[in-house]
Formats: C-alpha cells, structure tokens, sequence
C-alpha cells in the first residue's frame, strides 16, 4: 500500500480525548480507559436501567469475577464517584486488558484462571467496550456534535490525513453528514421472488440494484474507502446484509480509496474477521474466506462467543504491527508525518502503552519536523510532553472548539435527519 502526502500537508492524530466533545441526553461522555466500567454499570439505557442490573451483571459476570479476582473491587464499587480513586490505584479497562493478554498469552499457566476462562473474559470485556461506544452512534441524541462536525468539515476542507488511535466510527459518520445525503442511493430489501422494491419507483431485478449500490452510498463519503488499504469483503449499505467481495467491489473504478486516508492503527468496531473457534463457524468462513471484512451495520457481538472477531489492538505496552493490515496503515502513518507541514494532537495524552507512537513521531521526524505543531488537550502536561519529545515550541490549545475558532472559518451544518 502506499500512502500519498495530504494536499495542503496536516496530519491530525486524535486520541480519545478528541470524541468528549459529545455528551448525551443523560448526561455521559464516550469513555476513556476507567469509565468504560462505571458507564457500562451506570448508564440508565444499560448496566443502571431500572430493574436490569441483575441480568447485566450475569451477562458480564466473568469480566466482573476476574475483576474481583485480581483488583479486589466489586461493581458497586465502580461508580462515577469513586473515578478518582480507581485512577489513583492505577485500574481500568487498560489494565485489565493488559493483564488479560499477557496471561492469555501464557496460555493460563500463571494466572487463577485457564485459557478457555480467560478468553471468556477476553470476550466479554471486548463486547463491553463495544456496546459502551455504541451508545453515542446516534448524533441527534447528542450535543456538542457543531463542534464535532466542523471539525469533520475541516478534514475535508484541508485533504488532511487523520491518524487515529479511537476504535469508535463516530469521526467516521460525521465525515460522512457533512459529505451530504447521495441524491442516487436508493435503500431497498430484496424480495423473496429475487426482485427489489424501490420505495414505490417499481420493481427491478435486484442484479441492476446490486450493480448500483455497489459504487452509491447513503453518503458521498464512504468509509470502505476511507482506511487506506481494501478489505476482502464489503457490506453494502443497502440491500441490507449484502456482502461482495474485495476484489468486486475495488475493481470499479469509482470505487478508488481516497488519497487522504483515515489511519487507525489500533483497528476499528467495524473491522472483523470470523472467529475460527465459533461452533458454524465453517459456513461464515466460506463467506468470508477467513479473511479483513468492513461491516456498515451496527456490531453486536456475543460477550460468551462472538462469531466474529473485532480487528483492534489492545492497550498492552508491547503492540506487534507486523499483520496486516496494521504493518502497512502503520508505514502509512510515518510517511504521512514524515511529509507533513503541520501535525496537529487532538486529546490524546500519550499513554506509557503506546510508546509505538512515541517511536513514530521520533523516526518520522528524525531528519525533517514539520513547520507547525498543534496540541489540543485539557491537560497542559500533554503539551509539555509533545515539546520536550520533538524538542520545539509549538502552540496548545485547551479544546477542540478554541482550536478550530482560532484557526478557521464557519462551516455549513450537515443535512438534518
């Protein structure tokens, strides 16, 4: 894969931190590291619905069990009041899965738990933090989305390069409301004789449907073009739960990746590949061919045994990029820095498990830094760290919308639903 340099030469790196902008109408933000427990216990449409708690915690109880296990905090004690606490003795969803891993890759030996026990932990704290993301997929239930999508608006404008280190598709599908509605997809269900019902406009052989809906999408922006590399199966938008494969799909000419990639080099809620340990699993994998699939409906994971497994790389300090797609999105992400003229930090801090990126800002910038270095971040630390690593001065903003007031124009709302 190659990468070419964006345009007008920015690099955006975004972190956690940049999707806590939105909030939603009771009041909770995406998470980050800790709160993805106290959401996941608290939040009055899951863990904190009235009367659901008792079937939550049994969904969950081998996540919980291992917490209890190795931390010695039961989930009453995982509450929004007790974040402090819980951060000052170092828990959270990082940790936990840190220890996971690298017990998981001992195979049990050391551990109180077996191999079958922790993946069934491993499964549920994966599905955890899936449903938790999810939560905030639906933009007219959130505030703060003017801010998020002039900053959507923004990438678009520039032909920036985003590196993200987010598993969420929340940037994703605000690129896509600003990108405008596509006045030529139509959505359709094919019917059971083989034809497809075009909203009333009449019935047409659902081959003439597929042929279009392979090169339209809801949007103009599409994100099976967005990652900088080609998946091996695509879900199209519409009929519903249709798959094409790869090569179908990237062989129409309008079907090009973009020449300014979206960079996640942790992976994506919507990267999946069939799990091998699944019961069926034989008839997906046919489907499938076992290989990278892009998903545009919503996931819904098993917490026991998912058949499908997400593409994500854990927050364990040592991330190995050798598989792809990760080796090339990682080669990716440093020429783009390696070229770029302006890198700017939107709420990422920066953590000691991702020295990786540490590694990626030094080597990329070894021979040639870029004329402009903006950090964006609530904490001011974050900034000191970014000019100590790269040994300039550069210019901190404390949030995403100071940032872009002070550095661009007003922009025009996305369509409305």
């Amino acid at each position: 894969m190659t990468s070419q340099p964006p345009s007008d030469g920015t690099t955006y790196l975004l972190g956690a931190g940049f999707n806590r902008v939105l909030v939603d109408h009771e009041g909770f933000r995406p998470p980050l590291d800790v709160d993805f427990l106290t959401l996941a216990l608290t939040h009055p449409q899951w863990g904190g619905m009235p009367g659901y708690r008792p079937e939550f915690l049994d969904v969950y109880s081998a996540l919980f069990k291992y917490i209890l296990s190795y931390w010695h905090l039961t989930p009453d004690e995982l509450t929004q009041e007790n974040i402090p606490e819980l951060r000052q003795r170092r828990f959270g969803l990082e940790s936990c899965l840190t220890l996971l891993e690298l017990q998981m890759a001992d195979e049990g030996r050391s551990g109180l738990f077996d191999l079958g026990e922790l993946r069934e932990v491993w499964n549920s704290a994966v599905h955890l933090v899936t449903k938790s993301l999810n939560l905030f997929n639906w933009f007219p239930f959130l505030t703060g989305t003017d801010v998020f999508f002039a900053f959507a608006k923004r990438v678009m404008d520039e032909r920036a390069t985003v590196i993200t280190l987010n598993y969420d598709t929340l940037l994703e599908q605000a690129l896509q409301r600003v990108s405008g509605w596509n006045e030529d997809f139509e959505s359709s269900d094919i019917g059971a004789d083989g034809t497809t019902d075009l909203w009333g406009k009449g019935r047409v052989q659902s081959d003439a449907l597929l042929d279009r809906q392979l090169v339209t999408g809801r949007f103009r922006w599409r994100p099976e073009l967005a990652y900088g590399f080609q998946f091996d199966r695509v879900e199209l938008e519409a009929p519903s739960g249709t798959w094409v494969d790869g090569a179908t799909f990237y062989g129409r000419p309008e079907n090009h990746p973009y020449a300014e990639p979206i960079l996640k080099l942790h992976g994506s809620l919507n990267w999946i590949r069939p799990n091998p340990e699944f019961p069926s699993v034989e008839t997906f994998q046919e489907q499938t061919n076992g290989n990278l699939t892009i998903k545009v409906s919503a996931i819904d994971l098993d917490p026991i045994l998912p058949r499908e497994l997400l593409q994500l790389k854990t927050p364990v300090p040592a991330k190995s990029f050798r598989e792809a797609p990760f080796n090339d999105l990682y080669e990716a992400a440093r020429e783009s820095l390696r070229v770029t003229n302006r890198l700017v930090v939107v709420g990422y801090s920066f953590p000691a498990t991702d020295f990786h990126i540490n590694r990626l800002l030094m080597e990329a910038f070894a021979e040639r830094q870029p004329d402009e270095v903006i950090v964006v971040n609530t904490d001011e630390s974050v900034g000191d760290f970014v000019a100590a690593l790269l040994d300039r001065r550069l210019t901190s903003f404390k949030g995403l919308a100071e940032f872009l007031d002070a550095t661009s124009t007003p922009t025009t709302p996305p369509p409305s639903d």
